[in-house]
């Protein structure tokens, strides 16, 4: 007969059941998901990736087999095994009948994960009615909001431009209405000619008449004595014949498709549309799996106090410091080549074109572009200097510069190395940055926004130039006062901003909300950022020269 036993747990055969992680440690924990077994060491291991997992803890069902409920066939056996056709438990012996011979049988640990399985179920259900599917289809109602926008917004430009047309008929109509009317004033003209031709000849034959006339009533009359030179024909005078050219009809000669795209280029410009992705305020919170900050890779740069990094990719890694050269590294530290700038000037700062060309300005007024190892001057300011630059979206550059006398700072965009933007002042007059030489840095936003570490505050205006927020650090956790300096940003427009003397890096979204401090990677006086193709952080440190790699 099979008795419920009291059994040392490392003795019986539960205790063959190790963790699938350490290979040690008797399981306690196991993970839903994945039907995998911990121990309460290895939960954040077998955690650490970006898939779901939930766990529940094994000692809930040591705690519930207490309540196992005697068979009421079997004297001693305890009900141990859940027939699912029936729903009703079962002890060992009743399982060697006949009557359950054909149905499903679960043991008590799978009627166990069947319960924890079911209750995530339920709960996932209640998610998805009751929250999720609002949302999404608050976000629908809101889509559909916007499209029916759309429409009416493109309505009025389709009237606009009808209305625009009717002008350019009317204009059309009006100089039709002029040409036919020069031709009509030559007609006339030309038709007053012949008719004085006409009148002069109808004024003979008038007198030719008159004189037939006379000449047959003398004749009737037989009163009149023969004389041969009566009248004198020699006298008669026939005008002249007039002769006139018609005037041709000499359009300019048209190429339908040149003129009509001249004409199309003349009847008015229709700006660009421009995308861009903002998280919407969705009421849900994500369920991904998100690890911890953590720094997965180091190199040192060798540079005297670095401080600025570009990334063009994985082979492409450029930095600088308080020196002449640039070096560029790949992502496992090597370095792959060593730029002297001209005149052994420090850059100020460095970029990368969307050619992969590197590009550095300093504090001597020049810009400079490198090609084949080769640098190249394409921006020379007198009265300025510029400090940091970064390459935009569609390839412009913006460069932040500050007067000589230390009394201005602007944000300069240049389209093919020629100004077309100037980004100083608020519609008050007020300056928008501040006036010291303090290390500064700027990048471009997803959505056009220009972003500015400035001495004790992140400056964002959006592309217009107008200012959208500003960032002082009050919302982190910092203990010295902020002073940013490094800036990026990824693909989902979060703002990330080194705060070298609290060792922290500060995640705020595109419109200033504080996201999270990352400060328990042994960052040290971070200074320049960026991200990489993988969307991971590079951060290169002042004091130590190192580059690393974090994710998060």
């Amino acid at each position: 007969m099979f008795k419920k036993k009291t059994m040392d747990a490392r003795k019986c055969a539960q205790d063959v059941l190790r963790c699938a992680v350490c290979k040690e440690n008797i399981v306690e924990m196991m993970c839903i998901f994945c039907s995998v077994y911990t121990c309460n060491e290895c939960v954040r291991e077998h955690s650490d990736d970006y898939t779901q997992h939930q766990f529940v803890n094994l000692k809930e069902r040591g705690n519930e087999g207490q309540n196992y409920s005697e068979c009421g066939i079997h004297k001693n056996f305890i009900c141990e095994i859940l027939c699912r056709d029936c729903d009703v438990y079962l002890c060992t012996k009743c399982v060697l009948t006949n009557a359950h011979k054909t149905h499903e049988l679960l043991n008590m640990e799978e009627v166990f994960v069947l319960k924890c399985t079911e209750e995530i179920v339920q709960n996932d259900i209640h998610e998805l009615k009751d929250k999720i599917y609002p949302a999404y289809e608050s976000v629908a109602k809101d889509i559909e909001g916007e499209m029916q926008a759309v429409i009416e917004q493109y309505e009025k430009l389709l009237k606009a431009a009808l209305k625009y047309g009717q002008i350019w008929h009317e204009i059309i109509n009006r100089c039709t209405d002029r040409f036919i009317g020069k031709i009509k004033h030559k007609r006339k003209l030309h038709l007053d000619e012949l008719k004085k031709d006409l009148e002069e000849i109808q004024k003979s034959l008038s007198q030719i008449s008159f004189d037939i006339r006379n000449a047959e009533r003398k004749l009737a009359s037989k009163d009149f004595f023969y004389t041969p030179h009566t009248m004198n024909f020699e006298k008669l005078h026939v005008p002249q014949k007039t002769f006139a050219t018609i005037p041709e009809f000499q359009p300019w000669k048209i190429n339908e498709l040149n003129i009509e795209e001249s004409i199309f280029k003349q009847f008015g410009n229709l700006s660009k549309v421009n995308f861009w992705k903002e998280e919407r305020n969705f009421p849900i919170k994500s369920t991904e799996s998100h690890k911890e900050p953590k720094v997965v890779s180091i190199f040192n740069t060798g540079l005297n106090s670095s401080q600025s990094l570009a990334y063009f990719s994985d082979e492409q890694i450029w930095t600088s410091g308080q020196v002449s050269e640039v070096k560029c590294f790949n992502n496992q530290g090597q370095l792959k080549e060593t730029f002297r700038t001209k005149m052994r000037q420090q850059p100020s700062d460095i970029g990368v074109t969307k050619e992969g060309h590197l590009i550095y300005c300093d504090e001597w007024g020049t810009v400079n572009i490198v090609r084949e190892g080769i640098g190249e001057e394409v921006i020379k300011l007198l009265d300025w200097s510029p400090i940091n630059l970064c390459v935009t979206s569609n390839d412009d550059l913006l460069i932040m510069m500050y007067s000589h006398d230390f009394t201005y700072t602007k944000v300069v965009r240049y389209s093919k190395f020629k100004v077309v933007q100037i980004i100083q002042c608020d519609p008050k007059g007020k300056p928008l940055y501040s006036e010291n030489v303090s290390p500064k840095d700027l990048c471009e936003n997803g959505n056009q926004d220009v972003c500015v570490s400035d001495s004790n505050a992140v400056v964002v205006v959006n592309k217009k130039g107008m200012l959208r927020f500003r960032y002082n650090g009050i919302s982190s956790s910092s203990k010295k006062s902020f002073k940013p300096l490094g800036i990026c940003v990824n693909s989902k427009s979060h703002i990330f901003i080194a705060d070298c003397y609290n060792h922290s890096i500060h995640i705020i979204d595109h419109n200033g909300k504080f996201l999270q401090q990352i400060q328990e990677c042994g960052l040290n006086n971070p200074h320049g950022l960026c991200m990489d193709k993988s969307e991971n952080l590079l951060v290169v440190e002042q004091k130590t020269r190192d580059v690393k790699k974090i994710i998060f």
